[in-house]
C-alpha cells in the first residue's frame, strides 16, 4: 500500500468508497471489511522457527496509488461551445411547422 494513499486520503477520510485500489492492488493485499476504506492484509512467512512480516507494498508498482480518483489532481473544463436542447421549429404530428 502506498504510504501517500495512507496519507492523503485514508488518513485525511478522503476515500469516496470506490474500491478501484482494491482492484488495482496487483499483490492482493488490499481488502473491503465493512471498514470506510480498505485494509491491508498483513501477511506472515515462517522460515524455520521464525515468523518474517512480509512487506509486499514495498516491492510494488503502487497501482492503488495511480488509479485512485482522490490522488489525481483535476484541471477545471473549459467549455468549447454553448449548446442548445431546444428544437429550431415547433413540431406537430402531421407535420412540422417551424418558426
Amino acid at each position: 500500500m502506498s504510504t501517500r494513499l495512507q496519507q492523503e486520503v485514508w488518513a485525511l477520510e478522503r476515500c469516496s468508497g470506490c474500491g478501484v485500489c482494491v482492484a488495482a492492488c496487483s499483490k492482493g493485499v488490499l481488502y473491503w471489511d465493512a471498514e470506510q476504506h480498505p485494509l491491508l492484509e498483513e501477511r506472515v512467512k515462517t522460515l524455520g522457527l521464525s515468523r518474517l512480516k512480509l512487506r509486499a507494498c514495498e516491492v510494488c508498482q503502487k497501482f492503488c496509488e495511480l488509479s485512485c480518483p482522490r490522488l489525481v489532481d483535476w484541471t477545471p473544463m473549459e467549455p468549447g461551445a454553448m449548446v442548445s436542447a431546444r428544437p429550431a421549429c415547433r413540431l406537430r404530428l402531421r407535420r412540422p411547422r417551424c418558426l
